[in-house]
């Protein structure tokens, strides 16, 4: 049977309607969510017929088009088409629970239900592609055996000298990081970061491969669904292709540990050296006023300025839209007629900015 739910299956289609902003959820988003889930019956009978999850997700996505316009989670209702997919699928959970005694819909009923109605534009997509030969996919929706998570190596969680010891990560937050670091042979929590508005854990992980070699550090973040959804859908409407490769990158979807309400994300960051990230507060507590100037100089301006202090226009922040909320300023500049003798001169171009916290 497989183990991924409608619950979890469901947030995943809520995400891929936004992602083509859509004011509704359809078939065609609800089998994206099922092309996405890793290790998913879904994904393994679609690269049997030779094609890669991805191909097939664009193909769908291209097909369902593009909304023009924004709403929030509370605006999205079933399509009449999706209603009828879930009916099925919970009359096929129902059957199945009289033997096994769990009556949850699974992925399984979910795909099983598709390939019954045959109708919809996911099930058109696959027919033109020549994956059409339907009593063969109904059977291999109802009987497909994927490797099970139970035979997924353990992997080890350590923590760096720099944690605080005292404070570990609880047991969903750890069994997310297991999730998130799958096919590696352990993880080392190198500390915490501070400063976020919410109460999501943001953490510096290094991932360590079965031979020991070490990947570069990732900031990950650890909080509720709903949230972290939200930021990913924010980073891919004012982030991805709008600022530059410096700016830190999420390059996976979240990962969601089922049932338990809690997702993570990754970030990866573009730097000068090796270091791993660290809080922008504490950074400018080390570092004296002339550092501080040739950093904001040399650094931020010169990378950031073309992009938010050079406009030509003014720029209208909709705080509400990209951040949920204004963040907590880290660094205050204020313009001075008339500064000190002996104060550090710094030669940019503005008059009065807030340097925001990174909320990774």
């Amino acid at each position: 049977m497989s183990m991924i739910t409608l619950d979890d299956i469901l947030i995943g289609a809520q995400q891929e309607a936004f992602r083509l902003r859509h004011y509704y959820i359809g078939t065609e988003h609800l089998f994206l969510a099922l092309l996405s889930m890793r290790h998913s019956i879904t994904s393994a009978i679609i690269r049997e017929y030779g094609f890669t999850p991805d191909y097939v997700r664009n193909i769908i996505r291209r097909k369902a088009g593009k909304g023009n316009r924004e709403r929030s989670h509370a605006d999205l209702t079933y399509t009449p088409r999706l209603n009828i997919i879930l009916d099925i699928a919970h009359e096929l959970a129902l059957e199945s629970g009289i033997e096994t005694g769990d009556s949850r819909v699974d992925e399984r009923d979910l795909l099983t239900a598709f390939f019954e109605e045959q109708q919809s534009l996911p099930v058109r997509v696959l027919m033109r592609l020549g994956i059409d030969d339907l009593p063969k996919l109904l059977t291999q929706a109802r009987t497909y055996a994927v490797e099970a998570d139970s035979h997924q190596p353990f992997i080890r969680v350590e923590y760096g000298a720099q944690f605080d010891r005292q404070a570990p990560l609880n047991k969903d937050q750890t069994a997310l990081l297991r999730k998130m670091f799958y096919g590696y042979g352990y993880v080392r929590v190198e500390r915490r970061l501070s400063g976020g508005y919410t109460d999501a854990v943001v953490v510096i992980v290094t991932p360590i491969q079965n031979d020991n070699r070490e990947d570069a550090a990732v900031a990950v973040k650890l909080g509720r669904t709903d949230r972290i959804l939200e930021e990913a859908q924010r980073y891919d409407l004012h982030v991805k292709n709008k600022l530059p490769a410096l700016t830190a990158r999420i390059e996976e979807k979240p990962t969601i540990l089922e049932l338990r309400g809690l997702a993570g994300l990754k970030y990866t960051l573009i730097s000068d050296g090796d270091h791993a990230p660290r809080d922008l507060r504490l950074v400018f507590d080390e570092w004296s006023t002339e550092q501080i100037g040739e950093w904001l100089q040399k650094e931020l301006f010169q990378t950031f300025g073309r992009n938010l202090w050079q406009q030509r226009q003014p720029y209208h922040f909709p705080a509400w839209r990209e951040y949920d909320r204004l963040l907590p300023p880290v660094l205050m500049l204020e313009y001075v007629e008339h500064p000190p003798a002996d104060a550090p001169r710094l030669r940019i171009p503005i008059q009065r900015a807030n340097l925001h916290q990174l909320d990774y």
